[in-house]
């Protein structure tokens, strides 16, 4: 668990739009994340909320159900579309409890319900925004996964193309992996002179482009090699 000093340094990287027509209540949520170390802006209307995340890196909008003009179900969307990874908490009263939950179903990550006391309105963003540096993490590790699992392939192809000595012997392993016959000993022809003129291929690209071995040979090759 986070000691007070880290928390807050942890906190002050966390920029939260606070979003109500009511000036008192924004001052006082305001006031409240303030104190915990949270670095807050304000707006008033759906106008200003659009503009206020196009200029600033929010984590986090706490958005009023009900307000004059767009309306805070209304404005949800459209902030998830624009700033997917932005987390929204919805404020909404004791009696509005299905909004809220509608609101979830479009994608708010929590809710609170007027009227709120401090405790309340800490824990749900602490919440909110430990799910939403979760889902950044996987989301990245995700995206770093994609990117590698390409490369390792492409090792793999070119290793494979560089150790084959015959073009017999490479037509072969890429018909065996293959499970089908997709490979002629032409392009296998072709790959190996075309090695033999590099010394060794320095890109997987040269293949494609050298010898007449275009992209969709080269797929099939990857296909085949890359399991």
């Amino acid at each position: 668990m986070l000691d007070g000093k880290n928390r807050n340094m942890t906190n002050q990287m966390d920029k939260i739009l606070i979003v109500d027509d009511e000036p008192a209540a924004r001052k006082l949520i305001t006031r409240i994340l303030t104190k915990e170390g949270y670095h807050c802006q304000e707006a008033d209307s759906g106008a200003q909320v659009i503009d206020r995340l196009r200029s600033n890196k929010t984590a986090l909008v706490i958005l009023d159900i009900k307000m004059p003009g767009k309306s805070g179900i209304e404005l949800l969307p459209e902030i998830k579309a624009l700033h997917p990874n932005i987390a929204v908490v919805m404020v909404t009263a004791v009696a509005e409890i299905s909004y809220a939950v509608h609101c979830m179903k479009l994608g708010a990550d929590d809710y609170i319900c007027k009227p709120f006391n401090t405790h309340q309105i800490t824990m749900a963003v602490q919440r909110t925004l430990h799910k939403r540096k979760l889902q950044l993490n996987v989301n990245k590790n995700k995206q770093a996964l994609e990117d590698a699992v390409p490369q390792i392939i492409k090792r793999k192809v070119l290793a494979c193309l560089n150790s084959v000595e015959t073009p017999i012997e490479l037509r072969n392993s890429i018909n065996i992996d293959a499970g089908k016959p997709i490979f002629s000993n032409t392009n296998a022809k072709r790959i190996l002179a075309a090695r033999e003129e590099l010394g060794k291929f320095r890109e997987l690209k040269e293949v494609t482009v050298l010898r007449g071995i275009g992209p969709k040979m080269f797929d099939s090759i990857v296909k085949a090699l890359g399991h």
